[in-house]
């Protein structure tokens, strides 16, 4: 119990560290609309752009607006013209990219929808600035980030990585594998880049190879007895049987993807590098060693033990020469 509290307070850290800054972004707004916005609300009115008598033709304030509208665009493209490398780092801070990125957009889209921000586009489209209001609409970028977030949800949300960063034994971890690549099918329904999906294969990969190092690093098993050695080992070689199994079926659904969407350009796509074969591949020597060890250990037992018997049955209970204690020592 007290591993497992330990393994969640662990997560709750990871997830703090992993989390990919998203610039929080202003829309300042010009003080004439605020004070004038301001008054009508105390008169309990929605402020229109007659409020603004004659200030709406004077050139000077409609190049303010202007000014600070294009300053709105600049600083909603900080947000909306984000990515991050899929190559690097863990697949939480690739989920966790998305899911701060949706929440950061939505966020910019209620500011833009706000009373005050609305208003000045009036303004400057009855000052005919159509260029400033054109550009807020298409350069920001917002509509088409918000698109894309939404296209990845099903993807991104709910994505079972928890289990697999949190596990404790060997099996839990199996099961974990399990539930992300049912979960990865997901990407069927979805616009998320092929080439996208096979690095963040890749950072799970990464993320396998951790964690079963974080739970074979409690065991010391090149001192275990050889039966409880064998049955980590049975456990570990599950899992990687699990990874190739599941990748497999992984790769024919994103196979028929790619037919579906007839793209040509695929032939060194397939090629992923999975981090935990050189743990796979170190443990499977560490096996043979063992394995050959006990082979050994057995055939020494077997050939040793008569003589034993022969010379406990001579000495009748006399206790070994220490130069016999130092044979065994050597041999056990």
């Amino acid at each position: 119990w007290v591993e497992k509290k330990i393994a969640e307070l662990e997560m709750g850290l990871l997830h703090l560290q992993q989390n990919i800054e998203i610039p929080e972004i202003s829309l300042p707004i010009h003080p004439i609309i605020t004070n004038v916005a301001k008054q009508c609300y105390e008169r309990g009115e929605k402020p229109k752009v007659t409020d603004f008598g004659d200030k709406v033709e004077d050139p000077t304030f409609l190049n303010q607006l202007q000014s600070g509208v294009n300053r709105w665009i600049r600083e909603i493209q900080k947000v909306t013209k984000l990515d991050r490398d899929p190559a690097s780092g863990t697949a939480l801070q690739e989920i966790s990219f998305w899911l701060n990125l949706e929440r950061a957009l939505y966020r910019i889209q209620e500011k833009r929808e706000s009373p005050e921000v609305l208003l000045t586009l009036d303004i400057l489209k009855h000052g005919k600035r159509f260029h400033a209001t054109v550009s807020f609409d298409t350069d920001t970028g917002l509509k088409q980030a918000l698109e894309t977030v939404n296209d990845y949800n099903p993807l991104i949300k709910d994505f079972p990585l928890n289990d697999l960063l949190s596990a404790t034994e060997l099996d839990k971890i199996r099961q974990a594998l399990v539930a992300i690549f049912t979960h990865l099918r997901k990407i069927r329904n979805t616009k998320y880049p092929i080439q996208r999906a096979l690095r963040l294969v890749e950072a799970i990969s990464r993320d396998l190879s951790s964690q079963l190092l974080k739970v074979l690093g409690t065991r010391k098993l090149m001192h275990v007895a050889y039966e409880e050695f064998e049955k980590v080992m049975v456990a570990c070689f599950e899992v990687f049987q699990t990874w190739d199994d599941e990748y497999e079926k992984l790769q024919v659904l994103l196979r028929d993807i790619v037919k579906r969407k007839r793209e040509e350009n695929l032939k060194m796509v397939w090629r992923i590098n999975p981090a935990h074969r050189k743990l796979q591949a170190r443990l499977d020597q560490m096996r043979k060693f063992r394995r050959q060890h006990e082979q050994l250990r057995a055939v020494i037992v077997r050939v040793l033990r008569p003589q034993v018997t022969a010379v406990a049955q001579q000495n009748q209970g006399e206790v070994p020469e220490p130069q016999d204690m130092k044979v065994a020592e050597v041999l056990f």
